[in-house]
């Protein structure tokens, strides 16, 4: 494992942050779709003999089987999202900390990220690398 690869790691919290968004709107739609169903008219006696599947029944057992399914990997996403965020609150350095904070969980430039830390841009790519070097080093150890 490399320095490129903790960013890699660290960068990928916007991309979890929108899988989140995506699955939580689709989980959403979903019910909406299911509070628009309405049980069809019954006209009478069944024709024929035997037990035959509902449609309501299927579309049921579809809408839950999706559901369930879309919340286990919600909650994948947000176990991923809360290891990224763990491994940033590992580092000790606070000033590291917070740039880290900074760059890939508010995702600023930076130059916002100088301006809210010491307005040294210099000095924010140090603390950068000290940040991603423990955190390298904490990886490394797992």
């Amino acid at each position: 494992m490399t320095i490129e690869d903790v960013k890699r790691i660290l960068s990928n919290l916007t991309n979890l942050d929108e899988q989140i968004a995506n699955k939580q709107m689709e989980i959403e739609e979903m019910r909406e779709n299911a509070r628009g169903l309405s049980s069809p008219p019954l006209t009478g006696m069944p024709k024929g003999s035997g037990y035959v599947e509902s449609r309501m029944a299927t579309i049921i057992c579809d809408y839950t089987n999706r559901e369930q399914e879309l919340q286990v990997e919600l909650m994948e996403l947000t176990l991923k999202k809360q290891k990224i965020y763990k491994l940033i609150d590992s580092v000790t350095n606070a000033k590291a900390r917070k740039v880290l904070r900074l760059r890939y969980v508010d995702c600023l430039q930076w130059e916002e990220v100088a301006t809210k830390v010491d307005n040294q841009k210099g000095n924010v790519y140090y603390f950068h690398r000290i940040g991603l070097k423990q955190i390298l080093r904490i990886l490394e150890k797992t």
